[in-house]
């Protein structure tokens, strides 16, 4: 895949979290990850969306890989 789609990703995942469509933001950072796993901010924008949610123990999760990568 190359850039644009990867870049694309992002933006959406961050517009989706916005318009708070949590699900939909979610699925289009983990595409992020999938076609660029060391992308630490794909991570940490996960965890805001799933802390967002309400899923603190998600949210750490993310946080915590976006902090070891």
């Amino acid at each position: 895949m190359n850039t644009k789609h990867f870049e694309a990703h992002i933006h959406m995942g961050l517009v989706l979290h916005k318009k708070r469509d949590l699900n939909a933001a979610i699925k289009s950072h983990q595409k992020v990850v999938s076609i660029k796993p060391g992308f630490f901010e794909a991570y940490n924008n996960m965890g805001n969306v799933f802390e967002d949610n309400d899923d603190l123990d998600l949210a750490i999760e993310a946080y915590k890989k976006a902090l070891n990568i």
